[in-house]
């Protein structure tokens, strides 16, 4: 089954801009077969249905209708799809501890005091910290650029570049509400 969006208009519609459709429709057929990242099934499709949910007889959504070559109809199957929006994630969130990691300004005496009350202690090169006296398992390490602050709680096995280019480290988002964060450790 798709569900699709606009509901019944013929493939050759144009839609005018600002033109408030307001219809969903709901198509039945059948997968005619499965190759690589292809799902071709005969489930009639309309104008703009790209995008559209290809749901299966348990209702579980299997794929995501992307185009019409004569009678078949292609979606891509959501396992591809999910992994390809995640690789695409880890990417930009590689990338944003990648790009931000170097050199850093030095800290000044009143910029250690204050993270010394905050219980983070320095363990590289004024970049990496660790906050003391955490009663989780698994400590928690900061990692300091002149952009933004990271976190992780993977254990670094040691403090070379490599290594810490390959954690799993989360940006700090100031002000972010701590509601969210709560998720990612438990013990809050």
């Amino acid at each position: 089954m798709v569900i699709q969006y606009p509901a019944n208009e013929p493939k050759d519609k144009n839609l005018q801009e600002n033109e408030n459709i307001q219809k969903l429709s709901a198509s039945i057929g059948i997968i005619k077969s499965i190759s690589g990242c292809n799902i071709v099934h005969n489930c009639s499709t309309y104008f703009a249905s790209s995008g559209s949910p290809l749901i299966n007889n348990s209702l579980h959504v299997v794929g995501i209708h992307k185009s019409t070559s004569g009678n078949d109809n292609y979606s891509t199957r959501l396992s591809i799809a999910k992994n390809a929006i995640i690789t695409t994630y880890e990417r930009k969130r590689k990338n944003e501890i990648n790009n931000t990691m170097g050199i850093v300004n030095e800290l000044s005496p009143e910029n250690y005091e204050e993270l010394k009350n905050h219980n983070l202690v320095n363990r590289k090169d004024n970049k990496v910290f660790i906050l003391e006296g955490n009663k989780s398992i698994l400590p928690i390490h900061f990692y300091r650029t002149n952009y933004a602050w990271f976190w992780t709680n993977e254990t670094i096995p040691d403090y070379e570049m490599e290594t810490l280019k390959n954690l799993q480290w989360t940006i700090i988002i100031p002000h972010e509400k701590l509601i969210k964060i709560k998720r990612i450790i438990p013990n809050l």
